[in-house]
């Protein structure tokens, strides 16, 4: 096994948790483009379905174009970035860009090996943060998708037996 430092081990889990991070968001964009044809496919039955003489087959035809909507949802909710907003910590842009470029140079250059290792710390906590919600929407996301595909079934089978 290899040995860390302090240093080193906040290093491997930052790439850690970015890696997980992009994954999610890989995920949850694949999802949402199959969410989205879907939703295409859908609307082009829609009308013809809905025309037909079932109750049943109308509720399941709503339930579906509506658990595919939440779907949706919790998918942009795992790909579009939220940052918690914690000013002191440099892991995200906006806090970069809110300094003017000399601020910024020297808020880096005074940082001393404590201050870097507190700064690489901080920001895996918050990225881990980060991670672990982008994980449970993605639950959200796939649980609601694995539904949509239940629902569509069940208003095909309706559909055949009218």
């Amino acid at each position: 096994m290899t040995d860390f430092n302090n240093v080193e081990l906040a290093k491997v889990i930052h790439e850690h948790l970015n890696t997980y991070i992009s994954s999610a968001d890989q995920k949850a964009s694949i999802l949402l483009t199959a969410q989205l044809a879907f939703l295409g496919l859908i609307a082009n039955v829609f009308m013809d379905l809905w025309e037909l003489d079932g109750t049943v087959l109308q509720v399941l035809l709503v339930a579906t174009v509506g658990a595919n909507l939440a779907a949706m949802v919790f998918s942009g909710l795992v790909v579009l970035p939220r940052t918690p907003s914690e000013k002191e910590i440099y892991l995200y842009w906006g806090n970069i860009v809110d300094k003017e470029v000399d601020e910024f140079t020297e808020d880096v250059k005074d940082f001393d090996e404590t201050g870097s290792f507190d700064q690489l710390v901080k920001e895996d906590y918050y990225l881990a943060k980060v991670a672990d919600k982008k994980y449970q929407n993605l639950f959200i996301t796939i649980s609601l998708t694995g539904f949509t595909v239940v629902l569509a079934c069940l208003t095909g089978g309706a559909a055949l037996m009218l």
